[in-house]
């Protein structure tokens, strides 16, 4: 898998860091993803899913190596706890 971020979408929110922090961290500048391990191995796959399901703008998506197709923020994700939130639940909620 390969994390791609999309900075003229981010809005700075922080979610991917506050997910993973040894994937994300923020720029100092304008608080946009800065992706630090791009293809993460093992248990870090997950946290990388998870981080792309949770971005409010959508500016994360995995590439899967193998095949080079994306998996965004409107794929599925499975996980044993962390609730869907849909992009327009989001903007309903802002």
């Amino acid at each position: 898998m390969k994390i791609i971020a999309d900075t003229g979408k981010c809005v700075g929110a922080g979610q991917c860091v506050l997910t993973e922090p040894a994937l994300f961290d923020q720029s100092e500048d304008d608080g946009t993803v800065i992706v630090l391990d791009d293809q993460p191995e093992g248990e870090l796959v997950e946290k990388a899913r998870e981080a792309v399901h949770v971005c409010p703008s959508q500016a994360l998506s995995l590439q899967r190596t193998s095949d080079a197709s994306l998996i965004t923020g409107d794929a599925p994700l499975i996980t044993r706890d962390a609730p869907r939130v849909t992009r327009d639940a989001w903007r309903r909620s802002s």
